[in-house]
């Protein structure tokens, strides 16, 4: 089994690992690695652009969550209404 058929099993960190590494034989490996390199990275960006684009259906797929209630900000709330209620209202002056 080649590499490039190994690359839908590998997780996402595997992927992210084996970029880099392709990324820095490309650039300064010896000829033999940078060839394997150029022939590796069109399968590679291929496969991080399915993934990517799964994970981007996922996001939008998923509903939308309510920001989180503030509860010092609505007890201090609570507080300056109770104390700006008049007297007649049950408030204290």
């Amino acid at each position: 089994m080649s590499l490039i058929e190994k690359l839908p099993e590998m997780t996402d960190i595997e992927l992210a690992t084996l970029k880099a590494n392709a990324d820095t034989l490309a650039a300064s490996g010896n000829d033999k690695q940078k060839s394997a390199a150029a022939a590796l990275m069109p399968a590679l960006e291929a496969e991080l652009a399915v993934r990517r684009e799964r994970a981007a259906a996922e996001r939008a797929a998923k509903p939308k969550r309510k920001p989180p209630v503030r509860r010092k900000k609505a007890e201090k709330a609570e507080e300056s209404a109770a104390e700006e209620m008049t007297p007649e209202l049950g408030g204290t002056e």
